[in-house]
């Protein structure tokens, strides 16, 4: 168990290390959310790349309804899935303490 634990953080920490938007020198802001759900956008230094970063901080399902436009995007993919979100307007139910990090795409 503690070693598919420890290969899935491993992963996680790979692919934000791969992505120009969580660099250290990046910028971010606070996006507005439910009170379950705290959000980041981070936005590589030369501002080329943004990620919505959504956190579920409950152990009960939650809804969101986010518009992509306003941070920047038309169109989102879940960088830990691989799978595009949406397009314009997301609306989705997050599980229980889920993390997901929309990567925007013009």
């Amino acid at each position: 168990m503690r070693a598919q634990v420890f290969t899935c953080l491993g992963g996680l920490l790979a692919l934000r290390a791969g992505q120009p938007a969580f660099h250290p020198a990046g910028r971010q802001r606070v996006v507005e959310c439910p009170r379950a759900i705290f959000g980041l956008l981070r936005i590589s230094p030369d501002g080329r790349e943004q990620v919505v970063c959504l956190q579920n901080l409950t152990a009960q399902a939650q809804p969101i309804e986010i518009s992509l436009a306003e941070h920047g995007g038309r169109r989102a993919v879940d960088l830990i899935s691989r799978k595009p979100i949406a397009e314009g307007q997301v609306a989705l139910r997050m599980k229980p303490y889920q993390t997901l990090w929309m990567k925007l795409d013009e």
